[in-house]
């Protein structure tokens, strides 16, 4: 059945309140104003936006500088930096110490330093109070190889002491060495040859207690050379009281 009765108009609709409240049909709702927000109004509700906003990047960056910070300080820590390369050091050739060289002297000391090879040299005051041949008063003397003539000489002291001329007088021995090596060695090396010697005239029968031996070490020496060197590795056999 077509009812021809006019739709309802607006009017007669439920009208909306601001703040939810619905109102009779045919009760006019209050007229709508577009009057625009207040400035302060616009502001109070761009601030919280904004203020997230830079929270959320400042927290990003404050993350990624953590992140960072290790790897640089590990960077850091973990090498040194590389030694400036001076005129000095570029390509500077090692160069020999002083150490270096008493022990290159030391090494070339020692091819001689067997106490039982010296050069003997006696007292002009035994040779002529015993009677020994001026030529006999320097030889070179080896104990594992003493030769006939140092024998004899060496004999005839021992006898010229212990029942001869010089008979109850004291002969003393002192041993030297060359200038190379230590002081404290030479002084060793020293003693060892004075004591080589008066062992050989103990067993040609002179007392022990009419010799006594001594070192003075490299302190005579003057030697510069293989001929010198030899010469200061010798004992002094001296006429004592």
């Amino acid at each position: 059945m077509r009812s021809d009765a006019p739709l309802p108009g607006a009017a007669g609709l439920l009208a909306q309140a601001p703040h939810g409240e619905k109102r009779p049909m045919g009760q006019n709702a209050p007229p709508h104003t577009s009057e625009p927000l207040s400035a302060p109004t616009k502001f109070a509700t761009a601030r919280p936006l904004l203020g997230c906003a830079s929270m959320n990047a400042a927290s990003r960056l404050f993350t990624a500088a953590l992140l960072v910070s290790p790897m640089l300080l590990v960077a850091a820590c973990g090498s040194d930096p590389p030694k400036p390369q001076t005129a000095n050091n570029a390509g500077a050739a090692p160069t020999s110490t002083s150490a270096d060289s008493n022990k290159s002297a030391s090494s070339a000391s020692s091819k001689n330093d067997d106490p039982g090879k010296s050069a003997v040299s006696i007292d002009p005051a035994i040779i002529k109070a015993c009677g020994i041949s001026a030529d006999a008063a320097h030889f070179d003397y080896d104990s594992s190889r003493v030769r006939t003539e140092d024998d004899r000489t060496l004999g005839a002291v021992a006898t010229c002491f212990s029942s001869g001329p010089l008979k109850g007088r004291q002969l003393r021995l002192i041993g030297h060495a060359d200038p190379r090596g230590d002081s404290e060695y030479n002084v060793v090396l020293g003693q060892a040859r004075a004591d080589a010697i008066s062992r050989y005239v103990n067993s040609k029968g002179l007392s022990k207690a009419q010799t006594a031996s001594t070192s003075r070490g490299a302190m005579d020496a003057t030697g510069t050379d293989d001929a010198g060197w030899s010469r200061d590795r010798r004992v002094d056999l001296m006429l004592g009281q």
